[in-house]
């Protein structure tokens, strides 16, 4: 039986996602500047050219840094969701429901990744909690206020970006201000994200002692 090394991979999830949250919050202030702006141009008020390219080039940095720490969130939160099935595979004695390979691959299929990564997700919170006798194991109301969260968060960055239109002053302003919106509606997602790889991480650690203890620290635990 060979359990893997999973925590600086929570670590990493959990880092990255901090970050991420923290540009988004960024995100929305930039956002809301620039409505300010576009407000100040709406009824006439003085501005300068200065102002309007200061207030782009601030929303573009911020935008390739939320972009780049996406990118990296999605790779180190599904490397961590990939090692923590393969474990639970390790040592359930029941019939895993999936293969390993879909706790990554069902991120990546239309539709599909509605609700495959949920189902694994619930099996990994309720499995690896039951084999370390937790007795609300079958608890996945925080799992179900993720899901939702990461689900409407998605769904309405998608329509936000459809709103409003970048030829007019007030086309722009309604842009600006969904995207204030969206920005903020990711957040609750993401806290609940850091805050359920910390559990399941915990749990895990139990798993290890429990079942693999010399092989927790061994070098073939982290093997990828």
């Amino acid at each position: 039986m060979e359990l893997r090394d999973n925590q600086q991979r929570a670590k990493w999830a959990i880092w990255s996602f901090s970050l991420m949250g923290f540009s988004l919050i960024l995100m929305a202030l930039a956002g809301f500047s620039q409505y300010q702006l576009l407000e100040k141009m709406s009824d006439g008020e003085a501005y300068t050219q200065q102002e309007i390219s200061s207030n782009d080039a601030q929303f573009a940095t911020i935008s390739i840094i939320y972009l780049c720490l996406y990118v990296t969130s999605v790779v180190f939160f599904i490397m961590w969701f990939r090692r923590a099935y393969f474990n639970l595979h390790q040592v359930t004695s029941n019939t895993m429901l999936y293969t390993e390979g879909w706790a990554a691959g069902a991120w990546f299929v239309p539709l599909l990744n509605l609700v495959r990564p949920y189902q694994i997700m619930v099996e990994n919170w309720t499995e690896t909690h039951r084999l370390t006798d937790n007795e609300n194991h079958t608890n996945k109301t925080l799992i179900d206020f993720w899901w939702a969260a990461f689900l409407v968060g998605g769904i309405y960055a998608r329509v936000a970006d459809r709103l409003g239109d970048s030829e007019t002053i007030s086309g722009l302003m309604t842009m600006s201000k969904h995207a204030i919106i969206s920005s903020l509606m990711l957040l609750p997602s993401l806290l609940l994200a850091i805050i359920i790889i910390k559990r399941l991480s915990q749990a895990e650690e139990r798993l290890h002692a429990k079942y693999n203890p010399t092989d927790f620290a061994s070098p073939t635990a982290n093997g990828l």
